[in-house]
Parts: structure tokens; C-alpha cells; sequence
């Protein structure tokens, strides 16, 4: 009787513990529920902030291309607006149909606004004298002359060295095309302080490139008046002046 009593007691014991087991088991999981629903909710909320940042991002992303657009429209228009400036200052001095070329014309009016001397007249004297060949060459017999300009080895060279304060060389196009337009300049200036000036200072200066001085003094003395070569200057000058 005693020994039934025990098992009675023991199997009591049992399924006490096998009920607090389950409590615990039943407890447990309803924590764990609990604290993975917990966990869910953060998470989400948590997506949620991370898809607003993402599409407040992308705002931003489409604003910076929207406006990344208008500053290369506005680029564009400058550029525009620049390249229309520029061929407005080409066109000042651009001539399509003389034999010389842009990069040549460019050069020529850049020395013609640096010695003061007409664009269309340093063409003028560049047509008559080589008819822009910028390898024409003609042989003197004691000298020869050489270049757009035709640039006189003997009397013209050294002549410009002290003009521009450098040696020159005539054979380079772009020297003999700053000689010939700091002659001209220099016989500018020289016929203003010049007895004969009073007739036309610069009709004598454009004989005096054709002539010498002493050519073109003698010439102005026994003729009061100017070679042929003058008129031809002056006449293609007209003619570029127009065609500016």
C-alpha cells in the first residue's frame, strides 16, 4: 500500500513538472511572438524611413538631372551667343575672295592694328605687289625683292630691323608681312613731318613704298603730282573697304 502511495506521489511530481514545463513552454512562446512581432514592426518602419529616404533621393536625383539639363541648355546658348560674336568680329576682317588665307588675314589685321595702318590698304599693297603670292620673287639685277610685301634685301631689310627692334626674317611670311606693314606705318609718320606733306602725306608714303624716298621726292618735284601705283592703291583699297 505504502509502495502505491509513493508511485502516486511520484507521477503527481511528474506531470506538476510537465505542467510547469508547458506553462514555460506556452510563456516562452508567447515572448518570442511578442518580441519577433516587435522586431517586424521596427523592421518595417524601418523600410518604410528607408523608402522615403530613397524616393526623397530620387527627388533630388531628378531635380539635379532637371536642373543638370538647364545649365547645358544655358551652356549651349553661350556658346551659341560666342560663336556668333566671333564670326561677327571674322566677318570684320575676313575676305572669302582674296588669295590668302584666314589664318594669313587674321595675322595681317592683327599687325595692321598694331602699326596703325589700314587693314584694306596693307591688302591693297599685299594685291599690287605680289598679287598675294606669298613666294613672289623678283630679281632686281644688284638686289631682289621677296614676299607679300616684296620685302628689297638690301634697301628694305635692315630698314625694318631698326623699325621693329629685331632681325627679321623676309623668307618667313609672317615677318615679311609685319615689315612691309611697319614700312608703310613709318613713311606715314615720316611724310606728316615732311616738306611735301602738304600735298598728301599718305598718297607720297604709298609712293615712296613703290619708289624710295628719293624716287618718290624727285618724282613729286619734276611732276607735282603721284605716280600710277598711288591710284592703284588707292583703288584696291576702295574695293576691299566695300567689300568689308
Amino acid at each position: 500500500m505504502q509502495t502505491l502511495t509513493t508511485s502516486i506521489k511520484k507521477v503527481k511530481i511528474l506531470l506538476l513538472t510537465i505542467f510547469i514545463l508547458l506553462i514555460c513552454v506556452i510563456l516562452l512562446s508567447f515572448y518570442t511572438y511578442n518580441t519577433i512581432n516587435k522586431y517586424k514592426s521596427q523592421v518595417s518602419q524601418q523600410n518604410s524611413t528607408i523608402t522615403s529616404q530613397i524616393q526623397t533621393i530620387n527627388k533630388y536625383k531628378s531635380l539635379y538631372w532637371e536642373q543638370t539639363l538647364i545649365y547645358q541648355s544655358d551652356v549651349i546658348e553661350v556658346g551659341n551667343r560666342i560663336s556668333k560674336l566671333s564670326e561677327m568680329v571674322y566677318n570684320t576682317y575676313y575676305m572669302e575672295d582674296i588669295k590668302l588665307s584666314d589664318e594669313l588675314q587674321q595675322y595681317t589685321h592683327k599687325m595692321s592694328d598694331k602699326y596703325n595702318v589700314e587693314y584694306s590698304k596693307a591688302l591693297a599693297v599685299m594685291k599690287l605687289e605680289s598679287r598675294f603670292d606669298k613666294d613672289a620673287y623678283n630679281d632686281n639685277g644688284s638686289s631682289n625683292d621677296y614676299g607679300l610685301f616684296q620685302l628689297n634685301n638690301i634697301y628694305r631689310v635692315s630698314w625694318v630691323n631698326q623699325i621693329i627692334g629685331r632681325t627679321i626674317n623676309r623668307y618667313n611670311v609672317y615677318d615679311n608681312i609685319e615689315g612691309g606693314i611697319a614700312i608703310l606705318s613709318k613713311l606715314e609718320s615720316h611724310y606728316n613731318e615732311y616738306p611735301y606733306s602738304q600735298s598728301n602725306p599718305v598718297k607720297m608714303a604709298i609712293m615712296e613704298y613703290n619708289r624710295g624716298i628719293n624716287g618718290a621726292n624727285n618724282y613729286y618735284r619734276k611732276y607735282r603730282g603721284y605716280h600710277i601705283y598711288v591710284d592703284l592703291i588707292e583703288n584696291y583699297k576702295k574695293e576691299f573697304d566695300k567689300a568689308k
